[in-house]
């Protein structure tokens, strides 16, 4: 049976009224030479309570993107942009950096930074062919090993240097090689090798497929690692009402540069279908471990949005994890933009701990958003994680922000 935390009663309907009414504000001026310069802004505010502590968490933070891209001259352009996370009115958190660790963590540090800085080209000398070099956003497929962070506040950026080819109909080829990697919580996470390579091939009527490798020898010899994996999905119609939805993938993860001798596989599974505006599907999230010394991971993923939005299993418990889960969905067409989601999880270890398996324990995950035209968007969401054999306290999470994206 499900547990929940007994402290998230504490959520209470008064967490709604500590939200003010915000107003999102954001332009874009595009100058008469071609350059344009774009401010995007964010509001959200986070509660998070931990069974067994004292205070939950409860924070109200803006995030502010400013950017300017030139001209393109000859192919050749540039591109600067700065953020900002600024915390306004509710400030009871521990952002990892304010040393209120009284508090649950809410990993969105307040600070400044160089979000992206880099050189394009994209002219007639190498046809079909971009080229970005310096400090930029880079995201592959669904961003399970190679993505941004979105969710957070502060995202992840790479210091790279990146090449997309799409020279051959419905094919295309990225090839990156990354030296740092720039965490949600202000960090380097140094390499001495980054080299990404993705292949994904449109086929038409049923998706994708996409090939993916990565050999990391970072700074720190934990992380070292190579991954080799190939995923198909999408969706192919069998009637007029009536979508079949698919995503399998497979991926081999080994040792690389200094670590130690290590093997791991990574499977994923989803099956389902849509009905009109109306989607569901079963899954399956294998994260496998080496006899229980460690396990598959995903060092430069975007990780919350998978395995629970309550951010238990960021890092892979050595002895793996097993992920079944089951996901239903809608679009609403009274109110158009109005979606909503809810997400069960049920989270148990690949290999026997002792003399079995462990049942992690189990959570609950839901969203709306409300997308009221291309720039505005508002959204509510909420996890509740309850702990059975992992040894982790019960978590309840909240979210409710109202963004302009240009």
């Amino acid at each position: 049976m499900m547990k929940f935390a007994t402290a998230s009663l504490r959520l209470a309907p008064m967490a709604f009224l500590a939200v003010p009414l915000l107003a999102s504000n954001a332009f874009a001026i595009k100058g008469d030479d071609g350059s344009e310069t774009t401010f995007k802004i964010n509001y959200r505010y986070e509660y998070v309570d931990v069974d067994g502590m004292d205070d939950p968490a409860s924070t109200l933070n803006a995030d502010i993107t400013i950017g300017y891209k030139t001209k393109a001259y000859e192919g050749l352009y540039a591109y600067f942009e700065t953020e900002t996370v600024a915390n306004t009115f509710l400030d009871d958190y521990n952002s990892t950096a304010n040393g209120k660790v009284q508090y649950p963590v809410v990993a969105d540090p307040e600070g400044s930074e160089i979000n992206q800085m880099y050189f394009g080209y994209a002219g007639d000398a190498v046809p079909d062919t971009k080229f970005i070099v310096g400090r930029q956003r880079v995201i592959l497929g669904n961003a399970r090993h190679v993505g941004n962070v979105g969710w957070r506040l502060n995202e992840m950026t790479y210091d790279a240097a990146v090449a997309v080819n799409n020279s051959v109909e419905n094919l295309t080829l990225i090839g990156a090689y990354t030296w740092n990697a720039n965490s949600v919580v202000g960090t380097n996470i140094l390499l001495d090798t980054g080299v990404i390579f993705d292949a994904t091939y449109n086929v038409q009527d049923w998706g994708k497929f996409e090939a993916l490798s990565q050999l990391y020898d970072f700074t720190d010899l934990a992380l070292d690692s190579a991954t080799y994996g190939a995923r198909f999905y999408g969706g192919h119609k069998l009637s007029d009402s009536f979508k079949a939805l698919y995503d399998l993938e497979y991926a081999l993860q080994t040792d690389f540069g200094d670590r130690d001798s290590f093997s791991a596989n990574y499977f994923h599974v989803v099956l389902g279908g849509a009905f009109s505006d109306y989607y569901i599907k079963g899954a399956m999230e294998y994260l496998g471990s080496d006899d229980g010394n460690a396990a598959f991971a995903f060092p430069t993923g975007t990780n919350h949005a998978f395995n629970g939005w309550a951010d238990q299993f960021l890092g892979t418990p050595a002895a793996g994890l097993m992920d079944i889960y089951g996901v239903a969905g809608a679009k609403f067409s009274q109110v158009e933009g109005l979606a909503a989601k809810v997400i069960f999880h049920d989270f148990s270890s690949i290999e026997d701990v002792g003399t079995s398996t462990l049942h992690y324990g189990t959570e609950f995950d839901g969203v709306v958003t409300y997308k009221y035209d291309k720039h505005h968007n508002f959204g509510a969401k909420f996890a509740l994680y309850s702990d059975d054999e992992l040894g982790n306290p019960d978590v309840t999470k909240a979210w409710f922000w109202s963004s302009y994206n240009f």
